[in-house]
């Protein structure tokens, strides 16, 4: 019989999870305190084990402020269960559960570093973890083989398990994952000032404020408990924009330039897929008319000449009669994709590598 895992919090990560472990053929349990979301993360995995057996794992996928409430519960319940916590912040978290009494050996702190803008079941992928990275966070009590245990499951999810302290994973994700919604929560409301003209942006702000669609609630919770690092992040971001004003107006060229240089460079070390080494692709544009089928026929020219596309981006005028394709692809297969755009009549004008 294969382990049963027991998953509390049926919102996006916890019922990701559950999808993924259904169909690696073990027994889920879904606990959550709110009955429809729990119904709804039962009736989208399909099948779920109703078996009252101690499970080999609980994974706590909850609310930060409630994380460490159900961690000591459902280590009350199952004493022998490895538990483990999904949150996106750290250091409060082992503060708190060290004033409780837990046997910290048995519970491992994560985070997976997926998600989408909307959350809850009904948004909820059985591959939302497929070539992500997922950090853990290993407490001193935490023997090596409880941490290897909780790391072949992530690797079972389709993700990386990535080891580094509480701290430093407050800190990274202050920068990586907190500053940019904060950023793109401003940026969208600024860009709402102007009303239905606002619908008239380029495809760079559309990109910039995605994450501005998150749950509010949600993020009132990340905010508060990462606070230290999120100020410490914000502070240090303030004084960096104020001297790119200070530079725009007495017009320092050279210092504007190294600003645009230091973020090119940077983006270069964050531009591979998630948790992977960062690779050079080549940039190709393309024309596409605006007609049924167009894209398909760009993806099914890829697909015949074995091109794997990287990443894709549209940009498309509700009035205009033509959008403007981005695909990245190793730059090994640029001139096949080239010559095979050319053939079918396409208009191939514009590459750079990336």
């Amino acid at each position: 019989m294969k382990s049963h895992i027991r998953i509390v919090g049926a919102g996006l990560i916890g019922t990701s999870i559950g999808l993924k472990v259904v169909e690696l053929g073990h027994p889920v349990s879904m606990l959550d305190v709110n009955p429809q979301s729990q119904g709804l993360s039962r009736a989208l995995m399909g099948r779920w084990s109703r078996v009252e057996e101690n499970p080999s794992m609980v994974i706590v996928a909850v609310p930060p402020s409630a994380t460490a409430r159900v961690i000591k519960e459902q280590q009350v319940l199952y004493p022998e269960s490895i538990v483990v916590e999904t949150s996106s912040t750290k250091t409060n978290l082992e503060l708190e559960l060290r004033d409780l009494s837990v046997d910290l050996s048995r519970i491992v702190l994560s985070h997976p570093i997926s998600g989408r803008e909307v959350n809850g079941p009904s948004a909820a992928r059985a591959d939302l973890f497929l070539n992500r990275a997922w950090i853990v966070s290993p407490l001193q009590e935490n023997p090596e083989g409880v941490l290897r245990a909780v790391e072949d499951l992530i690797l079972s999810l389709g993700s990386t398990p990535y080891r580094m302290s509480a701290q430093e994973h407050d800190e990274l994700l202050a920068t990586t994952s907190h500053l940019p919604q904060v950023l793109s929560t401003v940026l969208a409301s600024k860009a709402g000032k102007w009303g239905s003209r606002a619908s008239l942006a380029g495809q760079g702000l559309r990109d910039m404020t995605r994450l501005a669609d998150s749950d509010a609630k949600l993020w009132v919770e990340i905010l508060r408990v990462n606070e230290e690092a999120v100020t410490q992040t914000l502070q240090s971001l303030i004084q960096e924009l104020g001297r790119f004003k200070q530079a725009i107006e007495v017009r320092d060229e050279s210092t504007i330039e190294d600003f645009f240089t230091e973020g090119k460079n940077g983006r270069s070390l964050i531009s591979g897929k998630h948790g992977a080494i960062p690779r050079n692709y080549t940039q190709c544009q393309i024309v596409v008319p605006d007609q049924p089928g167009a894209l398909a026929r760009i993806f099914d020219i890829c697909h015949r000449h074995s091109i794997n596309i990287e990443d894709i981006s549209l940009e498309h005028s509700p009035a205009q009669e033509t959008g403007l394709l981005t695909v990245s692809i190793s730059p090994d297969q640029e001139n096949t994709l080239d010559k095979a755009l050319i053939d079918s009549s396409f208009v191939f004008y514009f590459k750079e590598k990336k």
